[in-house]
């Protein structure tokens, strides 16, 4: 390494990567729904503010599910080859 070149000149560029919609998608999502929820909780403090625990439980729920998107899961899959004869068939 050069001494003009910095580490993060070597870092591959995130646009690059064939994931990058998607993610961009996702952080984009979850800015928002940060923002969202920071608003809520700011309102809350107002004394005129009425608020709905369906919509705060909505806003979290959606957080959540953003979460839940990025963990990876496990998927059992069954090969059922073209000679087996499924129970239904019979």
């Amino acid at each position: 390494m050069s001494k003009t070149e910095s580490k993060t000149d070597r870092k591959p560029d995130c646009k690059q990567c064939s994931n990058w919609d998607a993610i961009r998608e996702h952080v984009r999502v979850q800015e928002l729904l940060d923002k969202a929820i920071a608003s809520y909780d700011q309102k809350l403090q107002d004394v005129d503010f009425k608020p709905t625990i369906a919509e705060y439980l909505k806003l979290l729920q959606l957080e959540k599910d953003l979460e839940d998107e990025l963990q990876d899961t496990e998927v059992q899959v069954t090969w059922v080859g073209p000679n087996t004869v499924l129970q239904e068939e019979r």
